[in-house]
């Protein structure tokens, strides 16, 4: 720490809370996949590619949130900057991981787009919103009297 740094607040992402989200994700978008053929009548196989581009999605989504061991307090400076980097590398990577996965599956191209799309922004909003919901938490425990509090 420099001499001129100050004592920050130190914060978590809510990791359980996120392993949920994924999960539930993942369990709608094969809810939806297994019951699009019947509801509105969209073949088998681009229900499938839909799945498997919002799997992948969620999956690129969970692991990169997960290298920066959401577990670990960190400044409260560091721990958004954080969040928002693995979020660009993660607008990256989806991309890339889907084009690899689309020339080794072969999945039909318009409903594997989707998928992937509307799994990304999905998980992008739940993800937010367990986030500033736990945050709000966490400044609430710390109260407004503490060393941290606004000013």
């Amino acid at each position: 720490m420099s001499e001129h740094s100050f004592d920050q607040p130190r914060y978590t992402l809510p990791t359980t809370y996120l392993t949920v989200t994924w999960a539930l994700l993942a369990l709608l978008a094969l809810l939806l996949a297994l019951g699009a053929p019947t509801w509105w009548g969209v073949a088998a196989s681009a229900a499938t590619g839909a799945l498997q581009g919002a799997l992948l999605a969620i999956a690129v989504g969970a692991v990169g949130v997960l290298l920066i061991r959401p577990w670990k307090p960190r400044d409260s400076g560091d721990l958004p900057t954080a969040w928002l980097l693995v979020t660009v590398l993660r607008l990256f990577a989806a991309p890339a991981c889907a084009v690899l996965l689309y020339f080794a599956a072969r999945p039909p191209l318009g409903s594997y787009v989707v998928g992937i799309g509307s799994a990304f922004i999905a998980l992008l909003f739940f993800e937010t919103l367990v986030i500033v919901l736990d945050m709000r938490r966490q400044f609430d425990r710390e109260g407004p009297e503490s060393e941290h509090g606004s000013s």
